[in-house]
């Protein structure tokens, strides 16, 4: 029996860094990076080779603005690149929707009621959607004062089933609904109504006079 012949291993492929793959995932190259950032090519191949952290949150945030400006479609998968793999302090003020959380966060701190509309939109009750980690973070800080008025007749069921947003919330299924947008209304008692609008990745607030409207409307709705 002859002895088998040994094979010697391939050298490893020196592992990417974390900035690196951020790139490859907003589909930038070191050109593009380049020319984003005011650098030379030169300057963020030389950053990319130490190995480690080479881009700062100004830098981060330039990526971010960058993806949703050129392939929109590319965002979800930078922004849970991004979440994984950077410090939760530069997510929260470079990845849009964090930034609506908190800014939601602040606005109804002393909230008398908080309001959700839901327009029907399948997309918003995906996992990671904002209006599903806006609405999971109302469940868990607000139950007492939370409402949702729609017109779709399954959303508490799925709220219950598929996230376990179970509890005492007001739920409103009307076919006098007809609001386009899937919204949060704030309502604080002496402070003026506040509404924000849910896009795919953050907030608009809607300005004072129609946010009053709205929160009449919805008042008569769910009375």
């Amino acid at each position: 029996m002859t002895d088998e012949k040994l094979i010697p291993n391939a050298p490893e492929r020196p592992k990417q860094s974390v900035d690196t793959q951020l790139l490859e995932r907003a589909g930038l190259n070191v050109k593009d990076a380049a020319d984003l950032l005011g650098r030379t090519p030169q300057a963020i191949y030389q950053g990319l080779s130490k190995g480690s952290r080479y881009f700062g949150i100004s830098d981060l945030g330039a990526i971010v603005n960058k993806t949703i400006a050129s392939d929109s479609n590319r965002i979800d998968f930078v922004s849970d690149f991004i979440e994984a793999n950077y410090p939760a302090h530069e997510c929260d003020v470079v990845l849009p929707d964090r930034i609506s959380l908190g800014q939601l966060e602040h606005a109804a701190e002393d909230c008398e009621r908080l309001i959700f509309g839901f327009n029907g939109n399948i997309d918003h009750v995906v996992h990671s959607s904002l209006f599903l980690r806006a609405f999971t973070w109302a469940h868990g800080k607000h139950l007492a004062r939370l409402s949702v008025v729609t017109g779709q007749s399954w959303l508490q069921e799925c709220l219950a089933h598929q996230y376990g947003l179970r509890g005492a919330y007001q739920s409103v299924v009307t076919d006098k609904y007809q609001y386009p947008l899937s919204f949060v209304l704030i309502k604080g008692g002496k402070q003026p109504s506040r509404v924000f609008y849910f896009g795919r990745h953050s907030l608009a607030e809607a300005e004072e006079s129609n946010a009053d409207k709205l929160s009449q409307d919805i008042d008569r709705l769910i009375q």
